[in-house]
């Protein structure tokens, strides 16, 4: 049995075959009552993205969420959930018009600013490219 290996740029190697890339997405921003915001989006077609979010209100009465969700162009498993804030989240297929483009979208009933921490894997990713999230947020980590 080999172990498993992780090279410099964070990939995670099992058997020299399967590739899984994790990121580590951190940052706030505002949302507007009623307005759809993307706040993780799978680009990479049939693969298989798992995300695990955090999520805090800077004002403590408009909520929190904890998230496991698993996103591929096949659809969408909500594989866990404590969610309590003002606002809804659904996962939207074909963002932009595009059928790879798939993820989590945030609908606050009220405005906000939210602090985000999510922790994504994805796998027999080549570049991590396959992960969109709001400008806002910062990439701040790679690796397992």
């Amino acid at each position: 049995m080999s172990y498993p290996k992780m090279d410099l740029n964070g990939v995670f190697h099992q058997n020299d075959v399967t590739d899984t890339r994790r990121r580590i997405i951190s940052g706030y921003y505002g949302v507007s009552n009623g307005t759809d915001t993307n706040f993780i989006i799978n680009q990479g077609g049939y693969a298989r993205m798992f995300v695990e979010t955090f999520m805090q209100a800077q004002h403590g009465s408009n909520g929190y969420m904890y998230r496991i969700d698993e996103i591929s162009r096949y659809g969408h498993n909500a594989i866990a959930s404590n969610q309590s804030f003002n606002g809804s989240v659904a996962f939207t297929s074909s963002i932009g018009g595009n059928a790879d483009h798939n993820g989590l979208t945030i609908t606050p009933s009220s405005n906000a600013t939210y602090n985000f921490h999510m922790n994504v894997y994805y796998f027999n990713s080549e570049t991590g490219s396959e992960v969109g999230f709001p400008t806002a947020l910062t990439l701040i980590g790679v690796g397992i």
